[in-house]
């Protein structure tokens, strides 16, 4: 599809970008004398507070993501961003199976696959219908995993490396280089999270495949064989690598790691600023609105527990407007 075809979504985005949080409200937010007060706010905004925060939060996503649907010629190209999503409703899914817990409170949306479609799948032991078949293959293979040795932990492995493999596979079909980076380092830095984790426990975890999906920024070979040692020397792998930087955020504390990998992850679209044509306003659009309401959350989570404005402050992602 050629570019230009996307002058009118990149037009609509544009105008819908003019209505992003800006960080001089969220500051105001923080300052907040109250969560009460902060979430009149954020009603004065347009979130529509009535059903709960978490509820107005989602309905703002899915808001966003059907604005997307509408306006940008080949809805194929922003699968990437959302099928991640359908991992994880399948994560809740079959551990529903253990814990006889209903998994609809824990479903991820907006998603590629309807969760319902995925939970009768698995009820029926039925993995090949009307789901695609990357997919399909998977839930067989993490429902055999899962009833054969009922290790959570492993099958959430297994899971999350398939999402990342899709999602890899899904951005390709962008044919734009700033998804391919953007995508490349998403999958980097999901490893080297799970790579500090597996570290920390100092569980040792195999799988057919290896644990790790394949990216351009970092080996998963080298990586794989720092696994089983200390998490200081998994750390001089990274800091070896484009992701170097990262490192010294862990070392000061988990939750400055992970606004810096969020950070890092976002400024990697600066340049979809600059388009003006082709599907790249739409991924950093969506990726905005995440952020986003990623950081509502952090403040308004930390309002309800009384932090401190500047503990909260320290926690707060780059936006960006």
């Amino acid at each position: 599809m050629h570019d230009a075809e996307y002058a009118y979504s990149t037009a609509c985005i544009r105008e819908a970008e003019n209505r992003l949080l800006s960080m001089s409200f969220m500051e105001q937010l923080i300052d907040a004398d109250s969560y009460t007060t902060a979430l009149q706010m954020l009603s004065d905004k347009g979130f529509e507070i009535k059903g709960g925060l978490e509820q107005a939060l989602l309905e703002y996503k899915q808001a966003a993501w059907d604005f997307l649907l509408d306006v940008v010629p080949d809805k194929e190209e922003l699968s990437f961003l959302i099928v991640t999503h359908d991992y994880h409703n399948l994560k809740a899914i079959l551990k529903s199976m253990i814990s006889n817990k209903e998994p609809e409170l824990y479903y991820l949306s907006p998603a590629l696959t309807d969760p319902q479609l995925l939970y009768t799948a698995v009820k029926n032991h039925r993995f090949d219908d009307d789901i695609r078949p990357f997919l399909s293959q998977t839930i067989s293979y993490g429902y055999e995993l899962l009833t054969e040795t009922l290790d959570g932990q492993l099958v959430d492995l297994y899971l999350d490396k398939q999402a990342l493999v899709e999602m890899k596979m899904l951005s390709e079909q962008a044919k734009s280089e700033v998804v391919r980076n953007y995508t490349d380092a998403y999958i980097a830095v999901a490893n080297m999270r799970i790579a500090l984790r597996l570290s920390k426990s100092q569980r040792d975890c195999s799988l057919n495949g290896g644990i790790f999906c394949p990216c351009e920024l970092i080996d998963i070979d080298k990586l794989t064989m720092q696994m089983g040692k200390s998490q200081a020397q998994v750390l001089e792998y990274f800091e070896n690598t484009e992701l170097k930087e990262l490192c010294a955020a862990y070392q000061s504390s988990v939750a400055t790691f992970e606004k810096k990998c969020d950070d890092y992850l976002l400024s990697l679209l600066e340049d979809a600023k600059l388009s003006s044509f082709g599907i790249e306003p739409a991924i950093a659009y969506y990726c905005a609105v995440q952020t986003q309401l990623k950081v509502i959350r952090i403040i308004m989570n930390g309002k309800s527990i009384h932090l401190p404005t500047e503990k909260i402050s320290e926690r707060v992602r780059n936006l960006y407007v």
